[in-house]
C-alpha cells in the first residue's frame, strides 16, 4: 500500500524509537535480539536472510535511527506480539505505516485484522488506515 508522504515522514522519524522499543522488549542481549530479528523477518516474509544481525549493528541502527525496512517491519511485529501498546497517535500511525508499506492492497483487510493489532482500538485503527492512505503517494 502506498501511504501519504507526511505519514511516511513521521514513520521514518520514529525508526529510532522502534529500534529502542525492540531492544527493550527483547533483552537480555543484543546478540540474541539479532537472531530473533532474522527469525521474525523470515516468519513474516519480510526477508529471506539467514545470518543473524550482529548486536553492534542493532546499536548502530539505534544510534543513527536508520535500519533496513525489513528490519523495522520485523521489529514492529515483534514488539506488538510481545504486548507493546502505542502511547500516542504518532506511535500508532508509525506502527501501522510500517505494517502496510509495500504490502499489496489485497492484503490490507488481513493486516487490519491481524492478531498483532487485536489489543488496540479497532475504530482508531480504521481511522488511521483512512488517514495514511495516499492522497499524494510515496
Amino acid at each position: 500500500m502506498k501511504v501519504n508522504v507526511s505519514y511516511w515522514d513521521l514513520a521514518l522519524a520514529l525508526r529510532g524509537f522502534i529500534i529502542s522499543e525492540y531492544l527493550k522488549y527483547h533483552g537480555p542481549t543484543d546478540a540474541k535480539a539479532g537472531v530473533s530479528l532474522v527469525h521474525y523477518a523470515f516468519k513474516y516474509n519480510f526477508s529471506d536472510r539467514t545470518r543473524p544481525i550482529p548486536g553492534k549493528t542493532l546499536r548502530d541502527w539505534l544510534k543513527n535511527g536508520v535500519a533496513p525496512q525489513w528490519a523495522i517491519k520485523s521489529m514492529v511485529c515483534y514488539i506488538l506480539e510481545h504486548g507493546f501498546i502505542p502511547n500516542n497517535d504518532d506511535e500508532l500511525i508509525a506502527i501501522i505505516v510500517y505494517l502496510v508499506i509495500d504490502e499489496n492492497e489485497d492484503n490490507i483487510f488481513d493486516i487490519k485484522n491481524m492478531h498483532l493489532l487485536k489489543g488496540l482500538d479497532s475504530e482508531e485503527i480504521n481511522n488511521i488506515f483512512k488517514k495514511i492512505r495516499h492522497a499524494e503517494s510515496f
